[in-house]
């Protein structure tokens, strides 16, 4: 969701989308959740800052569909203080594998990732451990979808890489390289030294928010969000 200088992302869709329908460049690009490349989203929520004194507003060209990657646009102007980061309150992520894996295990494994944990074992390599503690994942499931595992991922906080380098350590548990408990060793090690990276960004989605406006109601597409709702519960 980040705008990158060299490949296509939905952040640099969404500015194109934004500058042509605005006819300028706006600033101050900050969204609800930060995906990797190659990460999925069913929704996520931007906020830019428009120029001084900007007047009356065209957003609807924003929807025109275009070969950008990005579906169902929706646009409100809202209060200078509302801020994407801000706007939910909790997060589920799924991970993906279409392999056999041994799901009972991973289950076992995942069981001592739930919770509030320091969480600098499994943090990505440019992410400061004080980041990193006190962090609580409220679900952490694996579970069967058909034919394919998946993992569920629940939390209000997360850094980067971590949903990642969770995946990749229990898809070892589920392959039998590494034991369930070894992930409780991990976490309380608070070491990068076990070997595990983060899994292919092409496995995860992010799926589903909490929002400030319904903050016990969980949404997964753009036409369940009330985006003039969601700003005024923000500024005010």
């Amino acid at each position: 969701m980040w705008p990158q200088p060299d490949h296509p992302t939905a952040g640099g869709a969404l500015l194109d989308r934004l500058e042509a329908a605005l006819g300028r460049r706006v600033g101050a690009y900050a969204v609800t959740a930060r995906t990797d490349a190659g990460v999925h989203a069913n929704l996520n929520l931007a906020t830019v800052r428009l120029w001084k004194h900007a007047g009356p507003l065209d957003l609807s060209p924003l929807r025109t569909p275009r070969d950008d990657g990005l579906s169902d646009v929706r646009a409100v102007r809202g209060p200078h203080t509302v801020y994407a980061r801000g706007l939910a309150v909790a997060k589920r992520y799924v991970y993906a594998w279409d392999q056999p894996l041994d799901r009972d295990a991973m289950q076992a494994a995942a069981a001592h990732l739930r919770g509030t944990h320091d969480v600098s074992a499994i943090r990505g390599r440019r992410v400061s451990p004080e980041r990193c503690r006190d962090l609580t994942l409220d679900r952490v499931d694996v579970e069967a979808d058909g034919t394919s595992t998946r993992l569920v991922v629940e939390g209000a906080r997360f850094v980067r890489h971590q949903v990642r380098i969770m995946a990749t350590l229990l898809a070892d548990v589920g392959r039998g390289d590494r034991h369930p408990d070894e992930l409780a060793d991990i976490l309380i090690s608070r070491d990068t030294r076990h070997g595990a990276g983060p899994a292919p960004g092409t496995g995860l989605t992010l799926s589903a928010l909490r929002l400030q406006d319904r903050p016990d109601v969980w949404v997964d597409a753009p036409d369940q969000v009330d985006l003039q709702a969601l700003c005024e519960v923000q500024a005010g």
